[in-house]
């Protein structure tokens, strides 16, 4: 937070404090551990916080999350991401899973320990390390506002 001044013919005016925006290379990652989480208050303790409102979305929307990372550890890479279990999808939503995959905003994947396939939901970030968490946020839910 820093306070924020306002200039006058007075003299200065002090406004009070404001919150700085927290930018994603300012997160720092969870880990990249794997959990089955049963209870949507629990989730904030796997998940990164600029991306946490999407996932209890998609949760609270019976879409099952495995891993996400949305830090600055994912800069690299340009996006921020959520794995989805896409074999447990209903229907409609792996056509929108597909759909998702035209527009380049996600990915299946079949990983060779594993049975099934994954989703994974790609969410850019639009500013690369200067995107803001609420940037962010808004952009993750609505992506995982189509399920």
């Amino acid at each position: 937070m820093y306070n924020l001044i306002m200039e006058s013919e007075k003299g200065h005016i002090e406004l009070g404090e404001v919150k700085k925006p927290i930018l994603i290379r300012e997160v720092d990652p969870i880990g990249d551990q794997t959990h089955t989480v049963f209870e949507v208050d629990r989730l904030n303790e796997f998940i990164e916080a600029p991306i946490l409102p999407a996932c209890r979305l998609l949760f609270e929307r019976g879409v099952c999350t495995t891993l996400s990372g949305a830090s600055r550890k994912d800069i690299e890479s340009g996006h921020g991401w959520a794995t989805i279990d896409y074999d447990a999808l209903s229907e409609e939503n792996k056509k929108i899973a597909q759909i998702l995959v035209e527009e380049k905003s996600g990915s299946l994947h079949t990983a060779e320990d594993k049975e099934g396939t994954m989703f994974i939901l790609s969410i850019p970030f639009e500013h690369g390390p200067d995107t803001t968490i609420e940037e962010f946020k808004t952009t993750s839910l609505a992506l995982a506002d189509r399920f």
